[in-house]
Order: C-alpha cells, then structure tokens, then sequence
C-alpha cells in the first residue's frame, strides 16, 4: 500500500481532533471496527465529492433527511397505504 497523502492525513488528523461523540458518527457512517464495509465504489465516491461541495445548512438538511427518512440499514421504507416509496424516496428522474 502506498503512503498516505497529505490531504488524507490532513482530514485523519482533523477527525482525530474531533469529540469522541463526532468521531462516533464518523465511525457509523465509515463503519466502525466491528462492522466494516469495504470498498466504497465509485458511485458512492462520487456522492462524496458532491457532499463537499454543500454549505452548511445542506449539510444539516441532508443529516435531517437521512434521520427521517433512511432507516439504520440504508433502506427507504415503503408507504403501507401504497406499498410505494414516498416523495422522499424519488428520485429526480421519477425513479424510486
């Protein structure tokens, strides 16, 4: 494995200053020692690049949107009056 770039240890060294309470959100979102997850993959990388690219106050919306909306396994669940995804579950191409 190469060495670490800088940019990778600037952003380590920025979660290590972090509270143990944020660095325990970090750990969920990554996948914590006990629960990893492998590779992330390219569309999710490009879904990380995006989520840098927000202010602020997207960012908490978007933390706001996945606590209502996205449950602990990352599934949308399903309106049980229409056995469909809501409006928060589609995407902007009409697809759930």
């Amino acid at each position: 494995m190469s060495d670490h770039s800088p940019a990778f240890r600037s952003v380590r060294d920025r979660l290590l200053e972090l509270s143990e309470e944020d660095r325990a959100r970090f750990a969920r979102f990554f996948g914590a020692l006990l629960d990893p997850q492998g590779p992330l993959g390219a569309p999710a990388r490009d879904v990380f690049r995006e989520m840098a690219e927000l202010d602020d106050a997207d960012l908490e919306r978007l933390t706001g949107w996945f606590a209502q909306h996205v449950n602990r396994w990352g599934q949308f669940p399903r309106d049980a009056a229409r056995d469909r995804p809501g409006y928060a579950y589609t995407s902007k191409s009409g697809r759930s």
